[in-house]
């Protein structure tokens, strides 16, 4: 998908008046997206902010976006993508880190991103002290993303003008990204052999998994064509017989060939679901280009989390995403997932996750958060009410004071024509 046209083409953005210039790819555009709108589905009301680090080049007015990293954010203060020392270290570490990545060679951060669903593309307080600290060169920019329930997601580029004057309550110009559609792979593949996925040691650091290896894909297909044979009954008769057989027996197997190419479920290219963990989160991810998942309807994905059961549906949007992060719970998590079409299974693929025992209070503490939420939304709500409950009352009383002065006023008058 990376390397496809729509994937690498190229988008800039540029505000009116001014020199700087922001170029991208609508893959890497795309990308960004699905992670935000994988946060905006992980809550009720809002889902959680994240954001990330932008990492490329920069040639004069030109800032050219070629690769990102997430920043982890623990949500201490909420599901806002705020963060707490512990969150700024790790992004300081992250920074420092990133000068010795072998695919961030010759790449500077260029800047970061971060999400707003509960508010407009704008930058905040908090936003800017980020922003001045950990990014504080002039040319450094800050991306926006607004996803919405509708499925829209829009951004915008901040950015710091001459004597270091910004504009913070809106964007110079909004723009639009859009999912990218995938592409469905033309040649078939055998069937495909399950494998348990292989499990790192414990001393080859943090756990991760190496799916199976698929089956090689086959050559074109190569059709049967059955053999033109000139029976006669002349000659010796075993020989006609022998030829007769021969010809049945090729006949039959074109036919059962043709048959199963005809009513079988072709096999499919595998969906590669694999796993990671960053700091707690397991990262499950699949192969967008199947011709399985181009199909799908819907999908849903199984999560064995130690002696926790889940089931996680799957709308056509998240399974074009490819990725989807989950809180776990232990250190022993089995995925699996299952790729539906009009309610009947298209495809199942399984993989598993073996490392140390998750640090569950951070979830413990985002539950709370969670309930706080609520309550404090349902207070809103309430207060809602009861200010327009007021407000009515206060329009009639209004009203009633009026007519009672106009009624004086039209006394006095009568009053004085007598």
């Amino acid at each position: 998908m990376k390397n496809s046209g729509a994937q690498a083409a190229m988008a800039s953005w540029q505000a009116d008046g001014h020199a700087l210039r922001v170029e991208y790819t609508l893959g890497l555009m795309a990308e960004l997206r699905a992670a935000v709108v994988d946060g905006f589905h992980r809550m009720t009301h809002g889902g959680l902010e994240v954001g990330g680090v932008l990492f490329g080049s920069r040639d004069g007015d030109t800032i050219r976006i070629a690769d990102w990293r997430p920043i982890s954010c623990r949500h201490a203060r909420g599901p806002s993508f705020s963060l707490v020392p512990e969150d700024e270290e790790e992004l300081a570490g992250l920074l420092q880190k990133c000068r010795n990545e072998p695919a961030l060679e010759g790449l500077l951060p260029v800047g970061w991103f971060h999400s707003h669903t509960r508010r407009a593309i704008c930058l905040l307080e908090d936003d800017l002290a980020l922003y001045d600290r950990f990014f504080p060169e002039a040319w450094q920019v800050a991306l926006v993303i607004q996803p919405s329930k509708a499925g829209a997601t829009r951004a915008g580029f901040f950015f710091r003008e001459s004597g270091g004057r910004m504009r913070t309550d809106s964007t110079y110009g909004e723009f639009e990204i859009e999912a990218l559609p995938v592409r469905v792979a033309a040649p078939r593949a055998p069937a495909l052999v399950k494998a348990p996925a292989q499990v790192l040691p414990p001393d080859a650091g943090p756990a991760r998994l190496v799916p199976a290896a698929a089956t090689p894909d086959p050559s074109a297909e190569i059709e049967v064509e059955p053999p033109r044979l000139a029976l006669t009954p002349q000659g010796n008769p075993r020989v006609w017989w022998t030829l007769l057989l021969v010809f049945g027996c090729a006949l039959a197997g074109f036919g059962g060939n043709f048959l199963a190419d005809r009513f079988m479920p072709s096999p499919d290219l595998p969906l590669a679901l694999r796993v990671r963990d960053n700091a707690g989160q397991l990262e499950v991810e699949w192969d967008r280009s199947g011709r399985s998942l181009a199909s799908a309807e819907q999908g849903k994905l199984v999560v064995a989390d130690g002696d926790a059961n889940s089931e996680i549906a799957l709308d056509p949007q998240a399974l074009r995403s490819g990725h989807f992060t989950y809180a776990r719970r232990s250190g022993q998590v089995k995925v699996r997932l299952i790729l539906l079409k009009k309610g009947n299974p298209l495809a199942d693929e399984i993989t598993q996750f073996v490392g140390p025992p998750a640090d569950n209070r951070a979830e413990a503490e985002l539950q709370e958060l969670r309930k706080k939420n609520d309550e404090l939304e349902s207070d809103n709500r309430r207060l809602a009410d009861e200010v327009k409950r007021e407000g009515a009352r206060a329009d009639s009383i209004q009203q009633q004071y009026y007519k009672l002065l106009k009624d004086r006023l039209q006394e006095e008058r009568t009053r004085g024509r007598r």
